[in-house]
């Protein structure tokens, strides 16, 4: 290739070391690399320091990074970038080339690729669209299904809309095919698996497309036959069909993990919450204890002043509420004080019918932020962490854990989440920000920043360092979804009523995706099912060594809300150069961080590729 001919990478690269060159404010920003991750800068100290700093670093000696150019270099390219356009920069790598030797552009290039390539920030690809004869179904839900499939439910927003498409997507031949639609509408209605793998979903539009109507009916969704019903009475003569005992909009809803299979509904502006049971097709409401010193009303119910909450389940089975969620419609942050107190809610298993008292864990202001449970290998073993959201931009670009292990902890002061570009520079606020656990363990966030320049973020619990990833080429922000396929890939779509990109799907395939690597691939999983506390064989198709196993509950999304999302880490041993022998999560009754239900089971290599999902029966 001659001096003055196009550079032959890709333009999503390209645009990255173009940021990275028209960035540098000095000679010694080109010097070093392009710095990827960080670790929050903690400006406290001693027993108030956040759960994620152990200071591990501590005494260690600090190691410069290898210079990737020489000062005189750095300097000729910033005098020419003055040169060309002081304001905007350079806008093509030809331009350094007519000024440097091309074999050196060429070895800057490959050098930037470790820090700036896919191996490092991951690629985002189109995904196609959701669209069947000409009909596009614009997508606000979104559920995992057992078979690999996705269900989506449209934003069928007009109220005399009596019922809701379902399209389903297969990500792996890209097709589309409409179920018949369900009874109701469910434009905004909430969801969560039970332990066969059929989809429940409540609340919404109701009947007619009516939030303010009668109870809205409950609804079903089978993966296999992949068609509708309504919740029934299964222990009446007939089967009649049984309904909510409030309406509810924007409510969330948390599988319990109990014998019989119960899930939590709350929320939705009614103020009780209610049961729905799965062995027997009815709902009962919650009695809540009242206490005067809560911020609960006289009958005990949490005044929850979000729709769609953050609620996760505790391994003891209570349900921790993370005040996160939507305040109002719309991408505007609320303009008065969010501060709310979290708390977690301790049911009484002994008691007759569904009883329990609320306990506060402390204030905080995250409304139209998200929340997530992560869990970690070592101490804290497991985090409520909220991102984004609050009262002001300001608020909005920090995020907040909590150690939930332990009924006496608070959350750690808000900090700062990463700036946009590796020199420094603004921090985007994050509202409405998808978040989303991988396989490994690593949270991932995208959406939620008008500026689609900005990164998506990764952040690994163990460390507490934070990676920059690829930026969305689309605004994901209110009514918009992300979730995990089996694949390790991550798909995103909606966004705000009327957009484009509401029908579009953008799937994300992260760093462990792009190594050029062979993926370890799981051949079968014996016993079937798998059993809670026993022992179980992994038989591999190709040799890997195997560092990590994980257990991933699929995921049932909606306006960025998913209470139930989590990653297990599953004991295990590697007995061959293709076998495992590992052993299912126990935890005793309630089964409330792995209740009965399909999982998606990773084995992950010694270089952090994981496998394709394979979906088992944990029973």
């Amino acid at each position: 290739m001659e001096k003055g001919k196009e550079l032959e990478i890709g333009p999503v690269f390209h645009r990255r070391i173009l940021q990275f060159l028209n960035a540098a404010a000095r000679p010694e920003d080109l010097m070093k690399p392009p710095e990827k991750t960080v670790r929050p800068e903690w400006r406290g100290g001693g027993r108030n320091r956040p759960f994620y700093d152990d200071h591990t670093d501590r005494g260690q000696p600090k190691i410069k990074p290898k210079s990737i150019m020489k000062r005189k270099d750095a300097e000729c390219i910033l005098a020419e970038r003055g040169r060309i356009s002081p304001l905007q920069g350079f806008f093509h790598l030809d331009q350094i080339v007519r000024i440097l030797d091309l074999d050196w552009v060429i070895d800057l290039i490959r050098t930037l690729s470790v820090h700036l390539g896919p191996s490092a920030m991951g690629t985002w690809e189109d995904g196609g669209t959701v669209e069947k004869d000409g009909t596009s179904y614009r997508i606000a839900h979104g559920a995992l299904l057992r078979t690999g499939k996705v269900l989506f439910i449209e934003a069928a927003c007009e109220w005399n809309n009596p019922t809701s498409e379902t399209p389903i997507w297969n990500p792996e031949t890209g097709d589309i095919t409409i179920p018949v639609a369900p009874a109701d509408n469910l434009y905004c209605a909430g969801h969560a698996f039970l332990s066969d793998g059929t989809l429940l979903a409540v609340g919404g539009g109701g009947e007619n497309g009516n939030p303010e109507g009668d109870p809205s009916t409950g609804l079903l969704f089978d993966p296999v036959a992949e068609t509708w019903d309504v919740t029934k009475d299964l222990k009446s003569p007939g089967n009649p069909r049984t309904k909510m005992l409030r309406s509810r909009w924007y409510p969330t809803v948390v599988t319990l993990g109990d014998d019989p299979g119960r899930s939590l509904i709350a929320s939705g502006y009614p103020a009780e919450m209610e049961i729905y049971s799965e062995n027997t097709g009815t709902y009962s409401l919650v009695t809540a204890t009242p206490d005067p010193t809560m911020d609960v009303d006289t009958n005990g119910n949490k005044n929850f002043p979000q729709l769609y909450p953050g609620l996760h389940p505790l391994p003891g089975g209570e349900i921790f509420y993370a005040p996160v969620g939507f305040a109002d419609n719309g991408e505007d942050l609320p303009n008065t004080d969010a501060v709310q107190e979290s708390a977690h809610f301790e049911f009484d298993y002994t008691a007759t019918g569904a009883v329990g008292k609320w306990t506060d864990r402390g204030a905080a202001k995250r409304t139209k932020g998200m929340s997530v449970l992560i869990t970690k290998s070592t101490s804290p073993y497991l985090q409520v962490m909220m991102i984004g959201g609050g009262v002001t931009d300001s608020e909005a670009r920090k995020f907040q854990l909590i150690d939930v292990t332990g009924p006496s902890t608070t959350w750690s002061t808000p900090q700062d989440l990463p700036t946009d570009t590796t020199t420094g520079g603004t921090i985007s606020p994050r509202i409405h920000p998808n978040v989303v656990l991988l396989p490994d363990g690593t949270v991932f966030v995208c959406g939620g920043v008008a500026d689609t320049t900005a990164p998506c973020l990764l952040y690994d619990p163990e460390t507490g360092i934070w990676t920059r990833l690829a930026s969305l080429a689309s605004f994901r922000g209110y009514h918009s979804l992300a979730l995990l396929l089996p694949s390790g890939e991550v798909v995103a779509t909606g966004g705000t009523g009327g957009r484009v990109s509401d029908n579009v799907l953008e799937i994300y395939k992260p760093p462990y995706l792009n190594t050029g690597g062979t993926p370890p691939k799981i051949d079968n999983v014996s016993p079937d099912p798998i059993h809670h506390g026993k022992a179980f064989t992994i038989t591999l198709e190709n040799n890997a060594v195997i560092t990590k196993v994980t257990l991933v509950r699929p995921m049932a999304v909606t306006h960025q809300t998913d209470s139930e999302q989590r990653v297990i880490k599953v004991d295990h041993l590697q007995t061959g150069t293709k076998t495992l022998t590992a052993t299912a999560p126990n935890g005793g009754h309630p089964h409330a961080l792995a209740p009965k239900g399909w999982y998606m089971l990773f084995v992950i290599d010694n270089n952090g590729v994981p496998s394709k999902g394979e979906f088992v029966f944990l029973h």
